[in-house]
């Protein structure tokens, strides 16, 4: 007989009725080090309440005077809606003499693609570098600071030298540092905003500004310019173009080329005279910005429960880091 096979049932023996404790007695130990943890974390932060109170007040208070020392800003838009296209049978004449006017240097577009291009175009740093030299806001812009007493921009004499028309260095007064046209265009490029609902094709343009009267004027002047702009392009293409095809009719004596020239010139002209009438050429305006009343930022309700909450977290913490270190020393 085997010797393993006789001490086994020895070696598996258990007395009757046995059942296993110490799984229970450990996991109810646990569990009753859980709550006795617990309490003496509650216990911790309830003997230092005014500690936390106060801390979260003290980081509140500090949100607030932040907050506070932050101008208002104001947000001027404009509602707009692309202008309707005026083909003139300008996509016949693409049909019949695409070939002809492509090799002419002609464009016999419609204008389908204008409101993408000129979305683009009023984002982009010669765009908005035109129309800051053209209406002079390179001061107003870079060189102004809200005056709570009068409730407007005022020039800041640290930067600007209104009296002498000269820019001012911080090192000294007698050092020129004008902001260059890359600086400038940043800056403008921060506080305007330019949008477009997929949905019904409107466009939003908007200028965000610590003096609404001048967000205001910024927004219109905006819209009446990319509409002036693409008016100008088109009418400077055009007149081109109907110089160049009167003198290819002039070198040609093949009749159907002549009434071809001829048909170019009319739709060329055509674009010339649309763009002099129509004011609305790209945009038509849906609704023209008015001076805001309501402020969008700071939000100053929101900074200081922010505040109020970073210094809570932050008491807090440290008093469980504290207690738990102070608990693991022996």
């Amino acid at each position: 007989m085997n010797p393993v096979n006789q001490e086994s049932p020895q070696v598996n023996s258990m007395p009757p009725g046995y059942q296993p404790q110490s799984l229970d007695l450990d996991q109810s130990r646990r569990s009753r080090s859980d709550e006795i943890d617990l309490v003496e974390l509650f216990k911790v932060l309830w003997s230092a309440k005014f500690q936390i109170i106060g801390t979260s007040l003290l980081f509140g208070c500090i949100a607030a005077i932040y907050a506070f020392s932050l101008p208002n800003i104001y947000r001027a838009e404009t509602l707009l809606a692309p202008a309707e296209a005026q083909s003139n049978g300008a996509s016949a004449l693409v049909s019949q003499f695409g070939g002809l006017a492509s090799l002419a240097g002609v464009n016999l577009g419609g204008g389908g693609d204008n409101v993408t291009k000129a979305i683009a175009t009023l984002k982009s740093r010669q765009f908005i570098k035109y129309f800051i030299d053209k209406y002079d806001l390179k001061v107003p812009l870079m060189a102004t600071q809200w005056d709570r007493e009068l409730g407007r921009n005022m020039i800041d004499p640290e930067v600007y030298d209104e009296s002498q028309g000269i820019w001012l260095s911080s090192d000294s007064d007698l050092q020129l540092e004008p902001p260059t046209d890359w600086e400038v265009y940043k800056e403008f490029k921060n506080i305007l905003f330019v949008s477009e609902d997929k949905k019904n094709g409107l466009i939003t343009i908007a200028i965000e500004w610590t003096d609404p009267q001048l967000a205001k004027e910024w927004v219109n002047l905006l819209a009446q310019e990319i509409n002036f702009h693409f008016k100008k392009i088109d009418s400077d293409e055009a007149k081109r173009s109907i110089d160049f095809l009167k003198e290819q009719l002039e070198k040609t004596q093949l009749v159907d080329m002549q009434n071809a020239f001829y048909q170019l010139i009319e739709q060329q002209t055509k674009t010339v005279m649309l763009a002099d009438v129509r004011s609305d050429y790209v945009f038509s305006v849906i609704d023209l910005a008015v001076v805001p009343e309501d402020k969008i930022s700071p939000r100053r309700l929101l900074m200081f429960l922010l505040g109020l909450s970073i210094g809570g977290i932050i008491i807090i913490f440290i008093l469980l880091v504290r207690n738990t270190y102070q608990i693991s020393l022996p």
